[in-house]
């Protein structure tokens, strides 16, 4: 059987040379197609990159987050502050109606011995 170089039989032999330049050749076209393939995929990292920038630069420090978180507490405790003093108001006037009930119960029950 002869032998074979490639896929190459030895009536079809081709010199060492040719040989040898063949290889080189396919080795450059196969560093050309992984050059196009590294660049691609590079654009893609830096796009992605990019991408992760601009969202980092649109969120807020942390002092900016500090000053707003305080702004809401203070806003918080303004409005426990007003709900507590509604609900004062709203038993105060309970007991103001509570006396004036009892007031007026009072004064019926004096007239209701004079009048006996």
């Amino acid at each position: 059987m002869p032998p074979e170089i490639g896929n190459l039989t030895h009536s079809e032999s081709v010199t060492l040379k040719e040989y040898v330049e063949s290889r080189f050749t396919s080795i450059e076209e196969a560093i050309k197609v992984a050059l196009v393939a590294m660049d691609k995929r590079l654009d893609s990292m830096n796009e992605i990159r990019e991408t992760m920038r601009d969202q980092a630069s649109k969120f807020p420090t942390r002092a900016e987050l500090e000053i707003q978180l305080s702004n809401i507490g203070k806003d918080v405790r303004e409005l426990q502050n007003s709900r507590s003093y509604l609900a004062g108001r709203a038993s105060q006037s309970s007991v103001n109606l509570a006396l004036l009930i009892s007031i007026i119960g009072i004064i019926l029950g004096i007239v209701a011995l004079f009048v006996k």
